[in-house]
């Protein structure tokens, strides 16, 4: 009894570290998907306002969501700070962003449209190829994790 105990606890452990896997790969999704409602918004901003950069980081902090959380900023260096902030996380691309956000307001209104429209590009490239192993992935992962889970309790026993 006791053995069979085991087995199935072994056997849930390496089901449940499959479902980690597919946890992990969908909150990738969720994240650049973020991401790119977050680029949307700010060539809205830019283009419809034309908002100075304080205006816009202000209106973008106001906004719910992880990666909007970093552009709370307390000190005058705006585009500094966020940049901190944004390497600091553990977010998707938080690099490709924070390179964004460096070089922000030092180009002309078009040529900042002009960069966000290619890192949405880059983003939504990425997203594409997320979602793709996501679907392509997920039973894969459930079906392996159960399997090592069963075959390390049949070792076991």
């Amino acid at each position: 009894m006791l053995k069979f105990i085991g087995a199935v606890l072994v056997t849930a452990a390496g089901a449940f570290a499959g479902e980690m896997e597919v946890c992990r790969l969908k909150d990738r999704v969720i994240q650049l998907t973020e991401l790119v409602e977050l680029l949307e918004q700010i060539q809205l901003y830019l283009s419809a306002y034309g908002a100075s950069t304080e205006e816009l980081f202000k209106m973008l902090s106001s906004k719910q969501g992880e990666y909007h959380s970093c552009f709370q900023t307390s000190s005058s260096e705006l585009t500094q700070e966020v940049c901190a902030a944004l390497r600091e996380s553990s977010l998707e691309m938080k690099d490709a962003l924070a390179d964004y956000i460096y070089d922000f307001g030092k180009t002309t209104l078009d040529g900042q449209l002009q960069k966000t429209s290619i890192l949405m590009s880059d983003v939504n490239a990425v997203l594409r190829s997320v979602k793709e192993k996501c679907e392509k992935n997920t039973k894969l992962y459930r079906a392996a994790g159960f399997s090592i889970g069963m075959m390390a309790a049949v070792l076991l026993i």
